[in-house]
């Protein structure tokens, strides 16, 4: 509710309204199981499930699962030296989406699939933040917030620059020699073993 605190300071009052909330704690276990990284390209899903803190099975609760996806860094441990990210294709920020909406069947489980982001269009890996609530047989509902990677292709090119000899910055002389190492990798860092 609105709340009016007054603070005496000497001989000077301060007044300010202040909104206070009230903070409901879960009732209900929300288990959300990320794997390392998620694909766009291989139709990952992740496995959600719901029961009572006390691990009694509730059937048929409605839940709901959204997606915030912001941009993050693209490396790969064994390629360090590489750039793996497309520069020219600028991602922004993808606000909040729903990606599922519905009841979860009677041993409180489903799968959330990544179907609506399959046209995402990115530099490289992204960063996706999910909130899942599932609302209880009493009316409020349980929340829980995690975040994961998200590969949106199936391979990678990464660049290997070499050292600039520019005292100006990252310039290269057009009449020396400029070797770029070029590399492609499969979305988990491998190499492919053959090129489709």
């Amino acid at each position: 509710g609105s709340w009016r605190a007054n603070f005496n300071v000497g001989n000077q009052t301060f007044s300010k309204s202040l909104r206070i909330e009230t903070v409901k704690p879960n009732r209900m276990k929300i288990d959300f199981e990320l794997p390392e990284m998620l694909s766009l390209t291989q139709g990952d899903g992740i496995n959600l499930s719901s029961r009572r803190l006390t691990g009694a099975k509730v059937a048929g609760l409605k839940a709901n699962v959204t997606v915030s996806l912001l941009p993050t860094v693209t490396s790969f441990k064994n390629y360090p030296q590489y750039v793996f990210e497309d520069v020219s294709n600028y991602f922004n920020e993808y606000n909040e989406k729903t990606l599922f909406s519905s009841n979860l069947d009677k041993e409180g489980k489903t799968t959330v699939y990544l179907n609506d982001l399959k046209d995402i269009s990115s530099a490289g890996f992204l960063k996706a933040v999910f909130t899942v609530k599932v609302f209880e047989p009493e009316g409020g509902f349980s929340i829980m917030s995690t975040a994961g990677k998200i590969s949106p292709y199936r391979r990678y090119i990464g660049m290997n620059k070499p050292d600039t000899k520019s005292k100006w910055g990252d310039y290269y002389f057009t009449r020396e020699k400029n070797v770029f190492d070029v590399i492609v990798v499969n979305e988990d860092g491998s190499l492919p073993q053959t090129a489709k």
